[in-house]
């Protein structure tokens, strides 16, 4: 594991094409490296600025520490972390509990999980951007992870529902990739609130994950984690509950920049039509 870092570091560093506005890829054209800065001034992305300010600077963290965003993201990421029952490793000990398998075809079947895992990832993160929904991802991924979590907890079911409930048990970090772009999306307007945020977000809810795992995860009850499984279903409400709370927030955040995002609100059925909606309507008229 260490060894192995050392290769991808060395490819990292040749091959992460650094962002649009400072980028030094040496496969990226010209036109492409465009066409990425166009895109994120579509998306209402600021880029960085030249002269930052200090990360130390008062009226930075007191910007960042005013707002909702470090807060309720924070606690969507303590959800994020602590919803899914791989902590335990529970899946591979109750493989050697059933005393039926060697060493080697346990190593083989504890892939299952991970394989399936990854096929969840792929399907959450394609099924947000095809429904534009993250929001939406997060909680259809939180229910998959909620009837694993349930079966696990439950314990005394059929042989088949365990291989079912562990088959699917990373659907808990499926949702993952989707929650982190949510958060980057909502923090895109500051790049240094953005980075001060997404510092305290995974300071904060990587140091809850150590402790939780010590704590509901003692490996003297496995195979049946039923402090585990049980800690892990209240995270699954918890993240669903505050998935609710940052759409909320969020919702209510893009309506008041609506405009900045070149959207113009208004309620048609009163016939109230903005100036700049009736110019373009009128654009159109002349065109056709």
């Amino acid at each position: 594991d260490g060894l192995i870092s050392f290769p991808l570091a060395i490819i990292g560093f040749f091959c992460v094409p650094g962002t649009p506005y400072k980028c030094y890829s040496i496969w990226l054209t010209d036109d492409e490296i465009r066409l990425a800065r166009r895109r994120l001034k579509l998306a209402n992305i600021t880029p960085p600025s030249e002269n930052p300010p200090n990360f130390l600077d008062k009226a930075v963290w007191k910007k960042v520490l005013s707002t909702w965003k470090v807060y309720v993201l924070t606690l969507l990421s303590i959800g994020c972390w602590n919803n899914s029952t791989t902590a335990g490793s529970g899946y591979i000990l109750w493989l050697k509990s059933l005393k039926r398998y060697s060493i080697p075809e346990v190593n083989d079947l504890s892939i299952i999980a991970p394989l399936i895992g990854i096929l969840l990832l792929i399907i959450c993160c394609r099924g947000a951007d095809a429904f534009r929904s993250r929001s939406g991802a997060i909680i259809c991924f939180s229910i998959i992870n909620f009837i694993s979590t349930l079966i696990l907890l439950i314990w005394d079911v059929s042989e088949a529902a365990k291989w079912f409930g562990f088959s699917i048990l990373y659907s808990g970090w499926a949702s993952a990739s989707v929650i982190y772009s949510w958060c980057n999306d909502i923090l895109r307007k500051d790049p240094q609130e953005r980075a001060i945020s997404f510092i305290l977000l995974y300071s904060f809810s990587q140091s809850t994950s150590i402790w939780v795992t010590k704590l509901a995860w003692p490996t003297v009850d496995a195979p049946r984690y039923t402090v585990g499984y049980g800690v892990t279903l209240g995270f699954v409400f918890f993240l669903m509950l505050t998935t609710f709370i940052t759409l909320y927030y969020y919702k209510r955040e893009e309506r008041k920049s609506a405009r900045e995002n070149g959207i113009v609100l208004y309620n048609s059925k009163t016939g109230d039509i903005p100036d700049e909606v009736q110019r373009y309507l009128n654009s159109k008229a002349e065109i056709s």
